[in-house]
């Protein structure tokens, strides 16, 4: 009976502050103040002073905490995590693509994108974000990817063959005539194994002239697997020294 009479008393003793709250604004620092109450609402929380302290759990669906040497308290609540299809879809995309970039965080993305971000931007930032929106969605395909982006015109990839003895992916193009491009042109091969998750680049550029460049895979890949990008670029590759790129060109990888 004692402890019965003790709870209610303990119960009253609570929520007598806040029935009897009259709530006023303090300042500009967005606090409420309970007059009658000695309650103080900060962050979020509820700062309470002259009635008890040191009080840390949970009772019911409130939560009790010290904080800066303060009691607070705050209704719990419990984030939701929805597991939609289309956001499911949105998170495996999300770390498919980080999967894929980050084997060219050193090359590619230094190359391609750093040189074009702004001080806001970085080049890790552009590179996920734009193929986010190309294939926002839908599930991770590399035929979707454009692993740089630029105003410089490239030339459709013509051919490229994958010879399974010797492990080379042959591009071929033909050179263009478009306002803009030029023979001197830079151009960059790269391969990827979406099998493996792995990168292969050419060992060296060549020119749009050359209309032809060679990247080294190893033997036995499964052709399907391979997907061909060619980047059209002026300048030379390295930190800061790229002047000017295009859209990657991409093609399916094929036997010879």
């Amino acid at each position: 009976m004692l402890k019965r009479i003790f709870l209610v008393i303990f119960v009253l003793f609570l929520a007598l502050p806040i029935l009897y709250a009259v709530v006023t604004p303090v300042g500009n620092l967005d606090l409420l103040t309970f007059n009658l109450s000695n309650l103080v609402f900060v962050g979020g929380f509820a700062k309470v002073t002259g009635v008890f302290t040191g009080y840390r759990g949970k009772v019911g669906n409130t939560v009790y905490q010290m904080w800066k040497g303060i009691q607070t308290f705050k209704t719990k609540s419990t984030p939701s995590n929805p597991q939609s299809s289309g956001q499911t879809t949105n998170r495996t995309l999300f770390s498919d693509l980080i999967s894929c970039f980050k084997k060219l965080s050193s090359t590619v993305v230094i190359y391609f994108w750093n040189n074009f971000a702004t001080s806001r931007e970085s080049g890790w930032g552009n590179i996920i974000g734009h193929n986010q929106e190309l294939q926002a969605g839908a599930a991770f395909d590399p035929a979707d990817l454009e692993i740089s982006k630029g105003s410089l015109p490239f030339d459709p990839i013509s051919a490229s063959g994958y010879t399974t003895a010797s492990g080379i992916v042959a591009f071929e193009w033909a050179e263009g005539t478009e306002v803009g491009s030029a023979g001197t042109d830079s151009v960059m091969g790269y391969v990827y194994d979406f099998d493996a998750d792995k990168w292969y680049a050419a060992d060296a550029p060549v020119t749009r002239a050359d209309e032809a460049i060679n990247v080294t895979c190893p033997t036995g890949l499964t052709a399907t697997d391979l997907h061909a990008f060619l980047v059209f670029y002026t300048g030379t590759l390295g930190t800061g020294t790229v002047i000017s790129c295009s859209d990657s060109a991409y093609a399916a990888v094929t036997l010879p």
